[in-house]
């Protein structure tokens, strides 16, 4: 099992570190943990805002045998408590003997964790700890069904298929599962509101075992909901923390006569290397090619009419922008492209448009 795989891991890892004050970072992926002081006896609340979830399983680990475990190639770590939460979302954990422990949520759906620091004297708080369930780093995705399309976030790496199951809290097997093929297209039957998991394993070839698609895409299913899709289409990728997902829009067309992109990240720096791609509308590829040092790609001056400009790079949500493709203008300022990092809610990558450029 690699280390992204085993979200214990980061858990762990995050919280051993912050116990000798360093700072943990992996691969762009930064984990962080809570520190709470309990006494021997206290109470784990799992919840969604302030709804409690039953049935999640709350798992208990001694960071000393943790510490154990470092460097090790494989990570076994086995934890001293497993309890399911009953039907108010609470466990009560007994007698616990003081010590540094690592309390988690379990199964799908995953969670969160904290670092629990047990004294044998009473504590002034609160005597109880709250964990979030689901939890995903790239958000809850709201939706009138459970429905839609997973595509790649890579274009030019496909889906050969994808295993899709569909689970609930404190579920121990799946609902209902299906495999979409290429096209990604999968469908639920179920209807009743709340939150379900949407567990995906994807197939790409060319892609290592520990970097395929695979993780937990949690679903806010609100049938009479507004301003909510009635059908999913979300771009996966994978990363060190994880499955990484996006549901941006549809964007505009965009009329232009520059045929230069200049490609950079939201706080504006350059994005070199990133894959670009302009399909005609029967989806037949008219151009490819990459940015240079400076992020700076020049499309083929010869290119007129409706087209699409697909780029995409490692740790960005992908882009994918009608264009209608002018006579070439000398004069025009270049089409800005702003790429949204993988994981931040409620960011898409778009383009800006300049001189000579005008929405349709």
């Amino acid at each position: 099992m690699s280390a992204r795989r085993n979200i214990s891991l980061g858990y762990w890892a995050a919280g051993f570190l912050l116990m000798f004050g360093l700072a943990w970072r992996a691969d762009a992926c930064f984990v962080t943990l809570a520190t709470v002081h309990v006494s021997t006896n206290f109470r784990v609340v799992v919840q969604h805002g302030s709804t409690p979830i039953p049935g999640i399983q709350v798992a208990v680990f001694d960071n000393a045998d943790l510490a154990k475990s470092a460097g090790e190639t494989e990570w076994k770590p086995k934890p001293i408590l497993t309890l399911v939460a009953g039907p108010d979302g609470a466990v009560d954990i007994q007698n616990l003997k003081p010590g540094s422990y690592l309390i988690e949520t379990k199964g799908p759906g995953k969670g969160s964790a904290v670092n629990a620091e047990v004294s044998a004297k009473r504590v002034k708080n609160s005597n109880r700890i709250s964990l979030e369930w689901p939890s995903s780093w790239t958000g809850i995705v709201k939706t009138k069904t459970l429905a839609g399309t997973l595509a790649s976030n890579n274009p030019w790496i496909p889906f050969q298929d994808i295993h899709v199951e569909l689970w609930t809290a404190g579920a121990k097997t799946p609902i209902s599962a299906e495999n979409t093929g290429a096209e990604g297209h999968f469908h639920f039957e179920q209807t009743a509101p709340g939150i379900y998991i949407l567990h995906v394993r994807g197939q790409q070839k060319g892609v290592g075992d520990n970097w395929q698609v695979e993780g937990d895409i949690p679903l806010e299913l609100s049938p009479s909901a507004v301003n909510v899709p009635e059908v999913l289409s979300l771009q996966l990728a994978e990363s060190s923390c994880g499955i990484s997902y996006s549901s941006c829009p549809a964007p505009n067309i965009v009329a232009m006569t520059s045929r230069r992109i200049r490609v950079r990240d939201p706080l504006g720096a350059v994005i070199a290397h990133a894959e670009y791609e302009l399909d005609d509308p029967s989806s037949a590829m008219k151009a490819h090619g990459s940015t240079d040092s400076n992020g700076i790609a020049e499309l083929p001056p010869d290119l007129l009419g409706k087209m699409t400009l697909v780029i995409a790079s490692p740790g960005f949500s992908l882009l994918k922008q009608p264009l209608d493709l002018l006579a070439p203008d000398g004069r025009a300022n270049d089409l800005l492209v702003s790429m949204a990092v993988n994981g931040f809610d409620n960011q898409c990558s778009a383009v800006s448009l300049e001189k000579h450029a005008t929405p349709q």
